[in-house]
């Protein structure tokens, strides 16, 4: 058996191990191929590697890397995200997304979608989503919950473009109106060949209803902590508790809630960073309350009204 032999029943081989793979997408072939030319391009015209290398044997050592950038590695541009959580669905918790995938829910399914970004889409019941890329999304009908602490993402409506800026808002569509209502930060509207910024401050958001003809039909303030947030728990995964730092935990329990979090003192502050949550795997912060998560720490929280709370340590 000569190296040619050997080399062809390596490939096979390895070929057959990855197994099957989806079709990618037209950008992912797209990058994969002007890779490929810019390589042979860059080759010098004369010169010993190819006087050594027939020049069939140059072009299909790139056409072969090329096809195994593609058939290996696609999923980097194919691959936007993936499922942080499902309820009541057939999709399950860590299942790709890939770019141009259209998503819905069913009547009694609510989904979490992490985006490459970091930002975390959640549909409510009976939704549908087209994530174009991981930074930018349609959504055709129903609610989402957006989440853009960490990323940023340019989210469709049959009626408006939205734009966040370190955000966390909802939006609500169908084919008759668009309803945008801010948590937290602030966004950028476009429609009608006009723009809109809505922000938020301490305990309250700012929102806005268009209709289909590009008209403001509703304009206001909703608390952060109106019963109209409330869906969203239902779709979002809940935060495992075990070995999580007490900030972290507050913090987050805070975001949930639409919470301004305020500390008794820097000090507490530092320590609430060292001390974690002592609870059993089984425990999450939908299925054990904050008092309960907070009863084996040196950390009490301590209602100032109905939109803030303040960390204190629990011997003050």
């Amino acid at each position: 058996m000569n190296d040619k032999d050997t080399s062809e029943e390596d490939l096979a081989s390895l070929f057959q191990a990855v197994g099957p793979r989806s079709e990618p997408g037209a950008d992912a072939r797209q990058r994969v191929y002007a890779a490929a030319l810019e390589t042979w391009q860059a080759l010098p015209d004369e010169s010993a590697y190819r006087r050594r290398y027939p020049h069939w044997a140059i072009a299909a050592s790139v056409l072969l890397a090329g096809v195994l950038a593609l058939y290996l590695n696609w999923d980097a541009g194919g691959r936007i995200g993936e499922v942080a959580y499902s309820r009541g669905g057939e999709k399950a918790a860590g299942e790709p997304l890939r770019e141009g995938e259209v998503v819905r829910t069913g009547r009694d399914e609510t989904l979490s979608l992490r985006l490459r970004s970091g930002v975390v889409i959640s549909l409510g019941t009976d939704a549908q989503a087209t994530f174009h890329h991981h930074e930018q999304v349609t959504l055709d009908r129903g609610r989402a919950y957006v989440d853009a602490e960490t990323g940023s993402v340019r989210l469709h409506t049959p009626h408006v473009r939205i734009d966040d800026i370190g955000t966390v808002y909802q939006v609500q569509a169908d084919a008759r109106q668009t309803l945008v209502v801010m948590r937290e930060g602030r966004v950028e509207l476009a429609f009608a060949n006009r723009q809109l910024a809505l922000g938020s401050k301490p305990g309250a958001g700012e929102f806005v209803r268009v209709d289909a003809a590009g008209e403001i039909a509703e304009q206001g303030e909703l608390t952060t902590t109106d019963d109209a947030w409330q869906w969203h728990k239902t779709a979002r995964a809940p935060l495992r508790l075990n070995g999580v730092s007490v900030s972290d935990y507050v913090k987050w329990l805070a975001r949930d809630n639409g919470i301004d979090l305020r500390y008794g003192s820097a000090a507490v502050a530092q320590q609430a960073e060292l001390e974690t949550l002592r609870a059993s795997a089984a425990h999450n912060s939908d299925n054990y309350n904050r008092d309960q998560a907070l009863e084996t720490t040196n950390f009490k929280v301590r209602e100032v009204d109905e939109h803030t709370w303040l960390l204190d340590f629990r011997n003050r």
